[in-house]
């Protein structure tokens, strides 16, 4: 039910794409970007701790110019440059923030190596990229605002990488439940709230969090790969349940990498960015290219569910936008600073604590039933959860809440003057 690619996750139609290149050119490939990337490495420190001021009718000149001998043309070809690398710095370490969520932590049959994670989050440029549009488009007011652009994140990963939304056809329970996994822990949780607490510095709370998230995170690995094994097999991983040791190795590794990966953020994150029409368009283009060979040949009424999620979710944000002035700083730009290592240092409590219940659980696997049962009461919580998460979400954002309050505020006012009259 659950089947992935050969790409950890990246889905059936990952698998049909991938097969026909060569992983080893895909891996040269990304290695290349990364180099080049590191090469500005200087640049794009002292830019992004910079602070950005209004171009003045000037700048724009010049940048219409070409380099001089002045240079001036020069330096301002260079920073539009140094702008482009920074925010596809910005975009790809984001990706590698919620693989860790979205597949690294749901399962661990693929392990984690640099090149699984290079690309895999290559591949999760395309929902991340999507995630982040939104919220760099949508003024930061509430926290309803970050769980819709994450269900749109959700329906990108289970919509476009992979048919899995369209295994239960028109019902939105497949949709429901990734919105459970993908967009509240992976985009909420490991992207946003991890990133606001690291930012705010409240070590404390986020020590909290990712021990709470670990204890889950080791019960959910052992009963996950006890109910999906066969699947593993099909596409050709080792579906042996890993020792308590190999997987408390695997679960540090993840940890590390999600840390280190919020730490480099940092020095990339953009200040005052909103996506141009040529991003939004070169999204949607490579999101339909991608959803055409790996999606359309197994559901070809694809385009109408995923049309409708995540139609309907991005109207819920466009109302919430109407509800907060324009001017106001967006989610990205609130969430601009760069965390000192001991402030990071706490994430790596959800390693400790899912290798302890890792342990716990595995050491009575032997109760099938037990497990079985354990496994699909999570399945039903990320179900019920994703879908609690969304429609209360989708209330804030249409303003019903806040017209509810209005009412009973309104009877509350007029309760003593009816008394009076009485």
């Amino acid at each position: 039910m659950w089947a992935y690619g050969p790409v950890a996750g990246t889905g059936i139609g990952a698998r049909r794409l991938v097969g026909l290149l060569d992983r080893r050119c895909i891996c040269n490939i990304l290695q290349q970007s990364i180099w080049t990337i590191g090469s500005f490495s200087p640049i794009l420190l002292r830019r992004s701790l910079t602070p950005r001021t209004k171009r003045s009718q000037n700048d724009e000149d010049d940048a219409l110019t070409l380099p001089g001998n002045d240079g001036t043309g020069l330096r301002t070809l260079r920073d539009r440059l140094t702008n482009v690398l920074a925010v596809s710095a910005f975009v790809y370490l984001s990706s590698i923030i919620v693989v860790m969520a979205s597949e690294r932590a749901y399962w661990f049959w693929a392990g984690l190596d640099f090149e699984s994670v290079f690309i895999l989050g290559a591949f999760y440029l395309i929902p991340a990229g999507a995630g982040l549009w939104a919220v760099a488009l949508t003024p930061a007011k509430r926290s309803y605002q970050v769980v819709l652009a994450g269900a749109i994140f959700a329906f990108v990963v289970e919509g476009v990488l992979t048919p899995i939304i369209y295994g239960d056809g028109p019902l939105p329970i497949m949709a429901a439940m990734f919105v459970g996994w993908h967009g509240l822990i992976s985009f909420v949780g490991f992207w946003y709230l991890t990133r606001t607490w690291l930012v705010n510095g409240e070590t404390g709370r986020l020590s909290i969090v990712a021990a709470a998230f670990g204890s889950l995170w080791g019960v959910w690995a052992v009963v996950s790969a006890m109910a999906d094994p066969p699947d593993a097999a099909e596409i050709g991983f080792d579906a042996t349940l890993l020792a308590p040791g190999g997987f408390a190795r695997y679960a540090l590794a993840v940890g590390a990498t999600f840390a280190v990966a919020h730490w480099l953020i940092g020095y990339v994150w953009p200040v005052g960015w909103r996506p141009s029409k040529i991003s939004t368009w070169a999204i949607a283009v490579i999101a339909g290219g991608y959803m055409v060979v790996a999606v359309l040949p197994a559901v070809l009424w694809a385009p109408i569910k995923l049309a409708a999620l995540i139609g309907g979710t991005w109207w819920l944000i466009s109302l919430s936008r109407k509800q907060v002035p324009q001017d106001e700083p967006s989610i990205i730009d609130k969430l601009n600073g760069h965390p000192r290592l001991r402030h990071i240092a706490p994430v790596m409590l959800m390693s400790l604590t899912a290798a302890l219940t890792y342990t716990g659980t595995w050491a009575v696997r032997g109760y099938e039933e037990l497990m079985g049962g354990v496994y699909w009461m999570l399945v039903g919580a990320q179900i019920t959860v994703g879908a609690g998460a969304f429609i209360w979400a989708g209330r804030r954002a249409a303003g019903r809440d806040k017209r509810r309050r209005s009412r009973e505020q309104s009877r509350v006012d007029m309760a003593p003057t009816e008394r009076h009259t009485a």
